[in-house]
């Protein structure tokens, strides 16, 4: 789960990772510490992607549901 949806901040480790050529280019044109912010975000992210994986597993649950009505819908 990318915990950046909540957010908005990308820890050095994920940006090398995912976002390799923006880091590049921030750091290229000298303007990486005009967006570093110090990570308060850290004792929040578990709570956040516990939230996402449950909503992620409603609606999982609420499109069976749905599957579900169609399919003995058509049956009857």
């Amino acid at each position: 789960m990318d915990t950046v949806i909540f957010s908005g901040r990308v820890s050095k480790t994920e940006m090398l990772h995912e976002r390799r050529r923006w880091y590049d280019r921030l750091v290229k044109s000298g303007k990486l510490d005009d967006f570093r912010v110090k990570d308060e975000w850290f004792q929040w992210k578990n709570i956040a992607r516990t939230f996402g994986y449950l909503f992620f597993g409603l609606g999982l649950v609420l499109l069976a549901l749905i599957v579900y009505a169609m399919i003995s819908r058509l049956v009857h």
